[in-house]
């Protein structure tokens, strides 16, 4: 390579030049050409995570996302695809420390207020060891609002979404902070699952909004 002048600075990546330029330059302006061309170290965790996830290396994958987490502390994304992870191979009760021992801040975000939501779905449907006492306590009057929730999470996980919005909806009607506001959250996880367009969507949307405001 020919330099036209001296100082030359040239920035090679994979075997080619990306920028260049001639002479002096202030060095903040060779450090954010350099940055530019960097690869974030959450990227990189993020990205190697996924490829062992890919090849079926399910536990490599969970610790190089914890690994990951300790390395670089501010990046929520990674902690994020550690609780996904962690829930696909069932280590719920892993996931929600993870989940848990995020900002508050990030955890009202919409997708983990999603990701919260079927976590506690799944760990509510688990916890039910008797159906049929269950169902009796649903007519109770006034409103178990405990066996509510624990049905909703029942038809949930059965892809029942009727029976499960119209069981939150019980819940909500009832008392709106239930379980520090998991029926609020089931409901718009629900949502977010069926998507905007769906007919369930539609129709409960409006019972959402005036519970909720």
């Amino acid at each position: 390579f020919w330099f036209k002048s001296l100082p030359s600075f040239k920035l090679f990546r994979n075997a080619r030049v990306v920028e260049a330029f001639h002479g002096m330059q202030p060095e903040a302006d060779y450090r954010t050409i350099v940055d530019r061309y960097l690869v974030p170290l959450g990227d990189k965790v993020r990205l190697a995570a996924a490829r062992a996830w890919d090849q079926g290396e399910h536990d490599k994958a969970i610790q190089v996302l914890a690994e990951g987490a300790v390395a670089d502390p501010e990046n929520l994304d990674i902690p994020s695809m550690l609780a996904k992870l962690l829930m696909r191979v069932h280590r719920y009760d892993e996931a929600r420390e993870v989940l848990v021992a995020m900002p508050a801040t990030a955890r009202d975000t919409a997708e983990l207020a999603t990701l919260r939501a079927h976590l506690d779905f799944i760990t509510t449907a688990r916890s039910v060891d008797d159906e049929q006492a269950l169902w009796d306590r649903m007519a109770q009057s006034p409103p178990d609002l405990d066996a509510h929730f624990q049905a909703a999470a029942l038809h949930l996980v059965r892809d029942e979404y009727e029976a499960a919005l119209q069981a939150l909806i019980v819940v909500l009607r009832n008392r709106r902070d239930y379980n520090d506001g998991a029926a609020r959250r089931g409901l718009l996880a629900i949502f977010d699952t069926l998507g905007g367009d769906h007919a369930l969507v539609k129709k409960y949307r409006g019972d959402l909004a005036r519970l909720i405001h």
